[in-house]
């Protein structure tokens, strides 16, 4: 006999608004578009051992809708606004639990702790696991926060101190996450975009080096010193910047009296590009820039690796687990405006990484770890360990 899937329901900040078949009602203004989440998705969609349910709380929903896509179930609850945070989440809370009494699932997988996940999770009184998506109460050691986010910081502590088991992307995540709470079972998974970035044909222009970074101009992300090392060297190589993202004047503000002329209008910016279209300027981009202050992964630098653009990044978090200095990238201290485009320069005259072009082996290797496919492996393994964990009490 066949064994029974194990039902899965996930509470998460799922972006059900980039997904292309969605109902009408949950087409809402595009956010952030958390492509590990929709890769593992659709994942999961093709296995027969799991049964995925997606909770997503929104205040902009017009009512609660519930439909069904590629064989996962997507529960959509609108929430009242103004009291999500005040309250402890304790609306979503109550909203939540309807949903997951109607589900009955074996587990639930409370994705991060920004938006009060692991805490509405720790409340349900069903087996749970929680995957670290951002490290609050480290970010704000690295760079400042806004008044929400320092909330949400406050918020983990309590969250992570009352969870049994979790997940973080990288080797850094992992050892800062067990330092910080030590009775928290936490293993590596690593999470990825889709099989898109797997599959990018390279064409880097010949003529000028083409310097591509995915992500706001921003503190925590770098922008600052992004802009400084890209006005400094324009004047030396044929460069030019693309960003995909917004640029947040809080950073860029302080830094623009210091910046050669014309140095911001050089920047070309894209906005709200789909998973697609991200993976087309990666396929034209000659080198990766990730110079952030603080990120558990980020989420660029393993497409770029993946996709075999060479990457300039900061020595931070999970960016040294892909990048191997001289093979496909080099690294610097986070912070390090001098550093980054010290790095940047070498980048620009390596014989390999000027013309896009990185070691072989090296990208082979990555895209070996960074799939879809491994990525749900290792969820899967992982949950199991949970309902294991749970049965011990």
């Amino acid at each position: 006999m066949a064994e029974k899937p194990l039902t899965v329901a996930w509470i998460s900040y799922f972006p059900v608004e980039w997904l292309p078949d969605a109902p009408p009602e949950t087409r809402l203004p595009k956010q952030h578009p958390t492509t590990w989440l929709r890769s593992l998705a659709d994942e999961f969609a093709g296995r027969a051992e799991l049964r995925l349910h997606v909770v997503v709380t929104r205040k902009q929903f017009p009512r609660d809708v519930t439909f069904e896509r590629n064989g996962v179930t997507f529960h959509c609850l609108k929430v009242r606004g103004g009291l999500r945070a005040p309250s402890l989440f304790w609306t979503d809370t109550f909203r939540i639990r309807q949903a997951v009494t109607a589900i009955k699932p074996d587990l639930v997988h409370a994705w991060g702790t920004e938006g009060g996940a692991a805490l509405i999770a720790s409340r349900l009184k069903l087996p749970y696991l929680v995957t670290i998506q951002g490290l609050l109460g480290w970010y704000a050691r690295c760079a400042p926060l806004g008044r929400y986010l320092r909330f949400m910081a406050m918020l983990e502590k309590i969250a992570l101190r009352r969870a049994r088991v979790a997940t973080a992307e990288s080797t850094f995540a992992v050892d800062y996450t067990r330092r910080q709470w030590p009775n928290l079972d936490v293993k590596r998974v690593e999470v990825v975009s889709g099989w898109e970035f797997h599959r990018i044909v390279r064409r880097p222009p010949p003529d000028r080096i083409r310097l591509l970074m995915v992500g706001a101009l921003e503190g925590r992300k770098g922008g600052d010193v992004l802009l400084r090392a890209f006005g400094h060297l324009r004047g030396q190589f044929p460069l030019e910047l693309v960003v995909v993202g917004r640029a947040d004047p809080a950073c860029v503000d302080p830094v623009r009296g210091q910046l050669p002329p014309g140095t911001l209008e050089a920047v070309q910016f894209r906005h709200d590009l789909t998973s697609a279209q991200i993976a087309e300027e990666l396929a034209e981009a000659t080198i990766a820039a990730c110079p952030t202050r603080a990120d558990t992964g980020p989420m660029f630098a393993k497409e770029a690796v993946v996709a075999g653009v060479p990457l300039v990044g900061s020595r931070v978090a999970g960016i040294p687990d892909y990048v191997v200095p001289g093979r496909n990238g080099f690294l610097c201290k986070p912070g390090d405006a001098a550093g980054f485009t010290a790095a940047l320069e070498q980048a620009c005259t390596h014989p390999e990484f000027r013309l896009g072009r990185v070691d072989p082996a090296v990208q082979e290797r990555l895209r070996q770890e960074l799939t879809p496919a491994a990525s749900a492996d290792g969820f899967l393994v992982r949950y199991h360990e949970t309902l294991s964990a749970y049965a011990l009490g």
